[in-house]
């Protein structure tokens, strides 16, 4: 019989071991699986550091950003109209953000853009608000007619029209305001806030066509009237005229308001205001007004007579022209 072929390996201390063929074969596919997974532990390793480096914090550099563009008031267009300050009774003019209270304002640029003519339009876009010119209320409740409506924080008689061309902002308490002004309807309050002179020279006219032949002119001028800024004004003039919806029909409106301050001191300001309106409608659905020596209130009733002395039920008022005038002096002083 042929003898094997294969290797003989000796060495000085160990004994002679024949390695066959097939053995040697074994023993490369087991050192081969090993260095297969060797090379796997490898790859997993690198995966797992590529990981950890993706997932390492990244510091950034540091970025500076500066405004340079002048402020704008967030009264106006630029700054949304919204409207930081407001005026909250004997607390004066305070930040709304710091105020626990509701409180609505349409500022002037609001006006301006939106073509309001009258506080009626104003009113719309404070969805709390309800009513007409006159006597105005917020969150369904009725308003009375001196309590719950104001001039600078000043009360007014709620039954006549005001123009909206001599105020500056509309400021709309809702709800409660009993605390702040004293007794009233829980209507919420109206605070018509006036013009006042500006610091710098103001020139502005408008002319309107309306509708049909209607037609409008008004004009805003402001400033001091001396170098030392002593003396401030505002003006207001306003004519307004034509027909409307109706054939025949006259809508007519005139307004002279002025505001004049004297700086007496540095911290002492002398405010007066002086306005007249003149409004007049016909052929037109009519409004609940007083008319000028044509109306005759009834006296006060009689507890002692059947019924109090009253045989009436109600009474109902309509003119087609009503004229307001008024005059106010505040002093404003501060530290």
């Amino acid at each position: 019989m042929g003898q094997r072929a294969g290797i003989s390996i000796e060495g000085p201390r160990r004994r002679a071991r024949r390695v066959t063929p097939m053995l040697f074969a074994q023993k490369q596919r087991q050192f081969g699986a090993l260095g297969i997974s060797a090379l796997g532990v490898s790859l997993a390793a690198l995966s797992i550091s590529a990981v950890r480096a993706q997932n390492a914090p990244t510091e950034l550099p540091t970025v500076d950003v500066a405004a340079t563009g002048a402020p704008t008031s967030a009264a106006t267009v630029e700054g949304g109209y919204r409207v930081k300050n407001a005026y909250v009774g004997p607390f004066g003019d305070r930040a709304l953000v710091d105020t626990p209270l509701s409180i609505t304002v349409v500022p002037l640029d609001l006006m301006k853009n939106q073509q309001l003519l009258s506080l009626r339009e104003a009113f719309r876009l404070i969805p709390s608000v309800q009513g007409e010119n006159i006597r105005p209320q917020t969150r369904g409740m009725q308003a009375g007619v001196v309590q719950n409506t104001r001039v600078d924080g000043l009360n007014i008689a709620a039954t006549t029209d005001y123009p909206l061309e001599q105020f500056e902002r509309i400021e709309v308490l809702n709800g409660l305001s009993s605390a702040i002004y004293g007794p009233s309807n829980p209507a919420g309050t109206f605070n018509y806030i006036l013009k006042r002179p500006t610091e710098a020279p103001l020139r502005e006219f408008n002319f309107s066509y309306l509708s049909q032949s209607a037609w409008l002119g008004h004009a805003d001028l402001g400033g001091f009237l001396d170098p030392e800024r002593r003396f401030g004004y505002r003006l207001n003039l306003l004519e307004q005229n034509g027909d409307t919806y109706v054939d025949g029909s006259q809508s007519k409106r005139q307004l002279a308001s002025l505001a004049f301050d004297i700086h007496a001191t540095p911290s002492t300001v002398l405010e007066t205001n002086a306005s007249f309106y003149n409004f007049v409608t016909k052929n037109l659905p009519g409004t609940f007004t007083l008319g000028r020596n044509a109306t005759i209130f009834p006296a006060a009733p009689d507890p002692s007579r059947q019924g109090y002395g009253q045989t009436f039920g109600a009474t109902t008022i309509r003119r087609r022209s009503s004229a307001a005038g008024c005059v106010m002096i505040s002093i404003r002083t501060g530290v």
